[in-house]
């Protein structure tokens, strides 16, 4: 699936970067929130949702997904509870 301004909006919202509405328009939230995303995961924060950009945000996911998927059973042994755990907070979590 392509990553349109739309998809980014959603994916910034789901890890809690992004707080406006999902509507397509590159605005001036979606664009401090693609920076801070990208300052957050070591890259060069200058707005442009790249490849690299791409990148980190499916990996993001992928990580929040196995987190918050109760179905998991690869997770059936931890202890620790990650519920509730979002965007920045969960890269905290992780370092």
């Amino acid at each position: 699936m392509a990553w349109n301004t739309k998809k980014i909006q959603e994916s910034l919202k789901q890890t809690g970067y992004y707080g406006g509405k999902i509507d397509g328009i590159v605005s001036i939230k979606t664009v401090r929130a693609i920076k801070e995303f990208q300052k957050s995961q070591g890259l060069k924060s200058d707005g442009v949702f790249g490849a690299t950009s791409i990148r980190a945000m499916e990996k993001l996911l992928q990580r929040m997904n196995k987190v918050h998927n109760p179905l998991d059973s690869r997770f059936d042994d931890e202890e620790e509870d990650a519920s509730g755990i979002s965007g920045p907070e969960f890269l905290q979590k992780e370092k």
